[in-house]
């Protein structure tokens, strides 16, 4: 069950990677095409695309907990003894999780600060700056008691 949550949580952030990084992309190659082609430029496009970067940032760092593909230096990990080793990994899951909800905690403020500033080219708030810091938190606290319970499971 630990297994299909993994995998099922890991197929949503992938799907929302995926959806994220192709509107960033195809916002990019329209902003170029009418620039170059008519002179013309999307004045929204890189507000837009930098709201979605955050997000994307928010999601990515939740699936590289999740799957354990982060920057990491395996030098300690590596030479312990099995229980020893997952000891240290569970604690290091239990930190990300501590992160996750210290940076809903924190954030919460500031997006209450910013939900009712207009951004500058879109009719939109600058809620949708901030909000991801609050996402990112709770992906994270959730991507880590996800792969703890996995290492639980697989030990």
């Amino acid at each position: 069950m630990i297994r299909d949550c993994n995998k099922w949580f890991a197929r949503g952030l992938d799907w929302c990677l995926a959806s994220l990084i192709l509107s960033v992309t195809a916002i990019a190659l329209a902003q170029v095409v009418l620039r170059y082609t008519f002179s013309a430029a999307i004045l929204w496009a890189e507000e837009v695309s930098v709201i979605l970067m955050v997000w994307f940032v928010a999601f990515g760092a939740a699936r590289a907990w999740l799957s354990d593909e982060h920057i990491s230096v395996n030098l300690l990990p590596d030479v312990l003894p099995s229980k020893a080793r997952l000891a240290l990994l569970l604690t290091f899951d239990g930190l990300a999780i501590a992160a996750g909800v210290s940076l809903v905690v924190i954030s919460r403020p500031l997006v209450a600060v910013y939900e009712s500033i207009m951004l500058d080219t879109v009719d939109a708030t600058a809620w949708w700056k901030y909000t991801p810091l609050i996402v990112a938190g709770i992906l994270l606290a959730l991507a880590g008691s996800l792969r703890s319970a996995r290492r639980i499971s697989d030990a």
